[in-house]
Order: structure tokens, then sequence, then C-alpha cells
């Protein structure tokens, strides 16, 4: 049901199996007015209903009986404070008139006042929005096929998963151009979504942490660093967030990690990796997805391609760039093995054994750690 505050026509969605049967009386977020909500008088069509002044509609506990009307032949409903409204904002709202894409994303997952602040001045043009308009444009798609029912992102930020083998034992940069996501704070809990480096589309991993599993979050000094400590298992590390992002992220999840109402997990949702196609929770080391039954690439498969060649097991994985610069690193490798063997000399083979082993064994060995960071599809 659509609702429109009769003071100052503020419009907002509330679900109707929150309301159903029952009067609901909420305050206006903007002009602060009360008013009254009848299910049984409004239709599901926008109505605007007039600030109510009254002293007998007061809200009441469910502990509390029915309050009744003084026309005592007819009880009046009981009157419930229902959860946060979420403001519709109008189309001729200033932050759509800065960012018009925002009109054709599905705003019913989307709190806009909580994501997008204005500034000092009271603009909404500013570096933080801007940004968070680029990744809300690259990852609402996934996002709106992903959430559950009433689910609604209240924080979007960006980073860069920090993966220490990665870095010094992969090719640095390039390995981490990978491992760019989106970092998307619902209500219920906190969704990574693997995006490329110029946060244009989404790429390969998907992971979520309810807020429920997390014993705390801290901001870094450096790099605009969050750290995510779960209570069970080894912690999460996003580099290269802006600081001011870093700072609202990690408050917004504070309240939710500390909040009495963030109930405790179902079994399946404690689950971090998620399949890239139906999007459910799933266990570690699949081969394919036991609800939608795709198939998933093998790290395996991957290792061995890349101990054969450097540079093919990548390609397999999707990662083409660094996947192309290994190849051509690999021919580099090549070359220099054939110089030692045509050299020849004692030791000649024993060193091309052992040149091809490292070069090799450790592309491998990476490419079987990013394949096993979570589930890519098998046939995008």
């Amino acid at each position: 049901m659509k609702v429109a505050c009769g003071n100052c026509k503020t419009v907002y969605n509330i679900s109707d199996d929150k309301i159903a049967g029952k009067k609901v009386i909420a305050r206006c977020k903007v002009c602060g007015k009360r008013f009254v909500v009848n299910p049984d008088q409004n239709s599901k069509e926008e109505v605007l209903i007039s600030p109510d002044t009254s002293s007998n509609d007061q809200p009441i506990s469910p502990s509390q009986p029915s309050v009744k009307s003084k026309d005592t032949s007819k009880p009046q409903q009981a009157i419930s404070k229902p959860e946060k409204l979420i403001p519709s904002l109008s189309d001729d709202h200033q932050l759509f008139t800065d960012y018009p894409t925002l009109k054709i994303h599905k705003a019913e997952i989307y709190d806009f006042e909580e994501i997008f602040k204005p500034n000092k001045k009271g603009n909404f043009k500013h570096a933080n929005n801007k940004l968070k308009v680029k990744i809300l444009d690259a990852v609402s798609d996934t996002l709106h096929r992903m959430l559950n029912k009433d689910e609604k992102v209240m924080r979007i930020a960006k980073g860069l998963a920090y993966y220490p083998a990665e870095l010094f034992f992969g090719n640095g940069y390039l390995t981490m151009m990978y491992n760019h996501y989106a970092i998307i704070c619902t209500d219920r809990r906190i969704i990574f979504i693997n995006i490329n480096s110029r946060v244009k589309k989404v790429t390969h991993y998907l992971f979520q942490l309810p807020y429920n599993e997390l014993k705390n979050v801290k901001k870094g000094w450096l790099f605009g660093r969050i750290i995510f400590n779960r209570k069970k298992g080894a912690r999460k590390i996003f580099n290269s967030i802006k600081r001011s992002l870093a700072k609202e992220t990690a408050e917004y999840i504070t309240t939710k990690i500390n909040s009495p109402s963030t109930s405790p997990s179902k079994a399946d949702t404690s689950l971090e990796d998620l399949c890239p196609s139906c999007f459910v929770s799933l266990q570690k080391n699949l081969i394919d997805c036991p609800k939608c039954k795709v198939d998933f690439k093998s790290p395996v498969k991957a290792a061995l391609r890349s101990l054969l060649l450097p540079g093919l097991g990548d390609i397999y994985l999707g990662h083409k760039l660094i996947g192309t610069f290994e190849l051509f690193g690999a021919l580099f490798v090549w070359f220099i093995v054939g110089s030692i063997l045509m050299e020849g000399g004692n030791g000649s083979l024993v060193t091309a054994i052992f040149i091809l082993f490292m070069v090799n064994g450790v592309d491998g060995m990476m490419t079987y750690f990013m394949g096993k960071k979570g589930y890519i599809l098998e046939k995008a």
C-alpha cells in the first residue's frame, strides 16, 4: 500500500502483510506529523491521509488489550506501531534530478534516503553519491534477483579484497584487479558482489555475511580499510574504500550487530558462498548447485591447466587479462629454459627443470587458490 502524509505529501511504501487486519499509526519522517493508516478504509492505491491530531489514537503494545471506541456497539481495532517506513521519493526530487539513472531502479528495494545523503550544503551531487550511483548501476540487476522479500538496501560501498598470497605469490596488481567488490549492506545481511575494476559489471564471486555472525567490524586507519571479525572463521579485510564510506558503512554494521532485533540466521544463511545463478547459499567444494543444477568451474582443472602452461588456468576461470599476461610470461620462461638447455654444461637440465617447476608450480597453486575463493559458472 502507498500512503502519503497529508501534511507534507511524502509518500511511503508499507507492506500489506505488516498492516493486515489492523490500524497502524505512524509518524512522518519528514515533517514529524502523525497519521493513521486503516487498511479496511484505504485502498491499495496511493491515498492521502491527513495528520492525526487526536489524543485517542495512541500506539499501544501488542500485550495491551484492544481500545474500545466511544461507540460501544463496535470495538476499535488495536493500533500497532510499524517498523521504519521507507519514503518513496517523488520523481522531481533533487536526487533524481542529479542522478536520473536512479529512476530506472526498483525503488522498493532501496532506502534512497539512507543511502544517498546530502552534503553540508544540502546538495546531493558530490563524490560519495556519484560513486554509489556507479556501483548501483553495475550491480542493480543482480540485486533485484537475489534479495529476499521485503529486504532493503541501506548502505553501498566498494572495496578491494585483501589476499596476501595473491599479492606476493601471484601477479601483484594484476591479480588484485579481480578482487574488487561492491559492499552492499541490507537490513538483514552484508552482500559482497565481485565487480570489475572499472565498476561497470558483475564478474564472478558472490558472498554474504549475516550480521549476527559478526563479532565486530573495525575501520582501519590506513587505506580506507574495513575489517570484518567473525565469531567463527577467518576475518575478511577490504582495502581502498573511501574513508567517508568506510566510516558510514562500519557505523551502520555496528548498529546492526548490537541491535537486539537482529535475529539468529537460519542454518543455510550462515553459509558464506552464494550460487551465482540462483543465489542460494552453498556448502564448500560443490561441483554443481543442488537447487538449480548449474555446473561450477573446477579449481583442480584450473590448477592442472596452469601447471601445464601458466595462464591457461586463469583463462579457464574467466580471468582473461591476467591469463594472457601469464602466457606471454610463460613463453619468455620457455625461451630462457631453451637457452640453458642449448648451452649444455653440468646441471643445465636440473636448472631448467627447477625453473619450470617454480614458475608453473607457483602459478598452478595460485590458480587453484583463485578457483577456491567462490563459485564460478561453468557456462556463463
